[in-house]
C-alpha cells in the first residue's frame, strides 16, 4: 500500500512539473524548450518552412517533396551559410537582373508565401542580419559551383526588385541535388513544372506561377484524400477521453478542469476561467488565456519564435498538421499579431473553399494570436486528413489523375469570367480543394482573379 502511494505521489509530481513547464512556456520563458535549442552563430533553428523548394534544371523545374530528408538538409545548409557569412552591407540591389533572368539559370529556388525579413527567414536574431528588405523568394545560382563561390538572390514579393549576395563558399549539398535532378532517370517519373513567365500563357497571368505539366500521355497522379471527424462518431465517454488528449496540456492541473457540454454539441474545458478550450463538432479546437502579461515589446523574430515554440509544444495540434503546415500570413491588429498557417500534402498545397471557411470559422487551417510576449489564443482544424482507402465501390486504388492542363484552365477562365480579355489572372495553381468537412478531397486547378478564387 505504501509503495503504491509513493508511486502515485511521484506520478503527480511529474505531471505537475510538465504542466508547470507549459505554463512557463505561455508566460514567455522559452529558454528551455527543445524545439528552440540554444541559439548561437553555429546553432540556429529554422522557424519558417518554405511553401516549396524548386530545382531549376533548364526549361522545367521540379518540386522537392517536403517529406524527404534532403528538404531539411537544403534549408539548413543555406541558412547556416547566410547566418555565418552574410552581412547586410553585402546585399546589393541588382538593377540589371530580372526574374526571368534568374529562371534561365540552373539553381534552387526557395518560395515563401509571404514577405519575411532576413532574420525570420533563417531563424537567427544576429545583428548583422537586421535589414528592412522583405524577401519572398531566395534563388541559389548553381551555375558557378566550380568557381568556389555561391551567388544567391533575394527576391521581393512582386519579383520586381532583386538583391544579390556573393559568398566565397560552396554549398555541397545543393550541388548534389542539382546533379541528381540533372539525371533524366531521376526525373522520369516526377511532375515537371513550367514557370508561367516563360509559358505560352504568360501574358494572361500577372504573377509567376509554377504550372505542372499535365497531358493525357503523362497525367499528374495523386493520392485522393479523405477528410473526416471521427470524434463525432464516438460515444460520450469516448469523445471526452479522446478530446482530453488534445486539451489537457493547456491546464496546470488537468484533473481539476471543468467540462461543460452544450446542446449544440460543443464542449468547453476550463480551469478557474484562466484557460478555456472549446471543441466544436464541426471539427475545430479553440483556446484562449484570460490572464495577461505586462506589455513587452518584441522584435518580429522574437514574436515568431514564441509562436513557433508554442505550436511545436502544443499537443492539441495534430501531428500531421504540424508536419505539413507553412506560414502564409501575419496580421497586425494593434497589440495583437495573428499568425496564419496553411497546409500542404506531398508538396501540393490545400485550398479551403468559402463554404468550408464559413463552416469552420477559419480563413486558414491554423491561426495563432500573440499579444505582448504571450500566446493568448488560437484556433485550428482537428479534422483528420489522410489518404482515402480503396473500397469495393471504388474503381481504383485511392489515387487519381488531374483531368485538364493549365492551357485549358486559362482559356476557360477567359471565356467565362474575364470581360473583354483585358484583365490578367492573379494566380493559377494546382491544389487540393477542401470543399467539404466530410468526404473526398481531390487535386484540381484553382484560379485567383481580382482577389477571388475560382474553380473552373
Amino acid at each position: 500500500m505504501r509503495r503504491n502511494i509513493v508511486k502515485i505521489t511521484m506520478l503527480v509530481m511529474l505531471v505537475a512539473l510538465c504542466m508547470w513547464q507549459i505554463v512557463i512556456l505561455w508566460l514567455g520563458d522559452m529558454s528551455s524548450h527543445n524545439f528552440l535549442g540554444k541559439r548561437g552563430a553555429g546553432n540556429h533553428v529554422i522557424l519558417v518552412q518554405p511553401k516549396a523548394i524548386w530545382v531549376n534544371v533548364g526549361k522545367l523545374v521540379y518540386k522537392i517533396d517536403g517529406s524527404r530528408n534532403e528538404y531539411s538538409m537544403l534549408i539548413n545548409e543555406i541558412s547556416g551559410l547566410v547566418v555565418s557569412g552574410v552581412k547586410t552591407s553585402d546585399i546589393e540591389k541588382d538593377a540589371d537582373m530580372t526574374y526571368e533572368d534568374l529562371l534561365s539559370m540552373p539553381g534552387i529556388l526557395y518560395e515563401y508565401d509571404l514577405e519575411l525579413g532576413l532574420q525570420e527567414l533563417v531563424g537567427s536574431d544576429a545583428e548583422i542580419l537586421k535589414s528592412d528588405i522583405g524577401v519572398n523568394q531566395v534563388f541559389i545560382d548553381m551555375s558557378r559551383y566550380n568557381d568556389h563561390m555561391t551567388n544567391f538572390y533575394l527576391v521581393t514579393d512582386d519579383t520586381r526588385i532583386i538583391y544579390a549576395v556573393t559568398l566565397y563558399e560552396r554549398l555541397e549539398g545543393h550541388q548534389k541535388i542539382m546533379e541528381r535532378f540533372n539525371n533524366p532517370d531521376a526525373t522520369r517519373n516526377l511532375v515537371g513544372y513550367q514557370p508561367s513567365t516563360t509559358s505560352n500563357k504568360k501574358q494572361y497571368i500577372r504573377r509567376n506561377n509554377f504550372l505542372p505539366l499535365n497531358t493525357k500521355e503523362a497525367p499528374i497522379e495523386y493520392d485522393i484524400l479523405q477528410v473526416s471527424n471521427p470524434i463525432e462518431n464516438m460515444s460520450r465517454e469516448e469523445k471526452i477521453e479522446e478530446l482530453e488528449q488534445y486539451v489537457n496540456s493547456f491546464f496546470a492541473n488537468p484533473l481539476l478542469k471543468e467540462i461543460d457540454e452544450r446542446q449544440d454539441g460543443s464542449i468547453i474545458f476550463s480551469e478557474n476561467m484562466r484557460a478555456i478550450v472549446k471543441y466544436e463538432p464541426r471539427g475545430t479546437l479553440e483556446f484562449s488565456i484570460t490572464s495577461a502579461n505586462e506589455a513587452a515589446k518584441l522584435t518580429p523574430i522574437e514574436r515568431l519564435t514564441k509562436v513557433m515554440g508554442f505550436v511545436e509544444a502544443c499537443t492539441g495540434i495534430p501531428r500531421f498538421l504540424k508536419e505539413g503546415m507553412y506560414l502564409s500570413e501575419i496580421v497586425n491588429q494593434g497589440e495583437e499579431y495573428i499568425y496564419k498557417f496553411d497546409y500542404k500534402y506531398k508538396g501540393f498545397t490545400m485550398q479551403l473553399t468559402n463554404p468550408v471557411k464559413e463552416e469552420l470559422g477559419l480563413d486558414h487551417i491554423l491561426e495563432i494570436t500573440i499579444k505582448n510576449n504571450q500566446v493568448i489564443k488560437g484556433k485550428w482544424s482537428i479534422l483528420r486528413i489522410e489518404p482515402k482507402e480503396s473500397t469495393d465501390a471504388d474503381s481504383g486504388d485511392g489515387t487519381d489523375t488531374v483531368p485538364r492542363g493549365f492551357d485549358e484552365i486559362v482559356d476557360t477562365m477567359y471565356e467565362l469570367y474575364v470581360p473583354d480579355g483585358y484583365e490578367t489572372l492573379d494566380a493559377v495553381q494546382c491544389q487540393y480543394i477542401m470543399s467539404t468537412t466530410e468526404g473526398k478531397m481531390n487535386l484540381d486547378w484553382v484560379v485567383q482573379y481580382l482577389g477571388d478564387w475560382y474553380y473552373p
